[in-house]
């Protein structure tokens, strides 16, 4: 009889941080939520955002953001 090898799991403890979310158009609840993998021993990028551009003093008096790094690299310790 053909009887089905011993197999090992599938699942495994992996270290992630959250990395994206996206609303509901209509409902704006969490819709998607979207999570980036990080070794505690090698720095990740993160993307940096702008929020907040139309409230800035600056911009309403004509200037412009020029974002000359549009990431940042950090370390994550293990279990923060």
């Amino acid at each position: 009889a053909n009887l089905p090898k011993e197999r090992t799991p599938l699942l495994e403890n992996v270290l992630v941080i959250p990395s994206d979310l996206q609303l509901h158009p209509v409902a704006h609840s969490a819709f998607c939520l979207n999570y980036r993998r990080y070794h505690p021993t090698k720095p990740i990028r993160l993307p940096l955002r702008p929020i907040n551009e139309e409230e800035s003093p600056a911009i309403k008096r004509g200037g412009f953001l020029l974002m000359v790094n549009k990431f940042v690299e950090c370390l994550v310790e293990e279990g923060a």
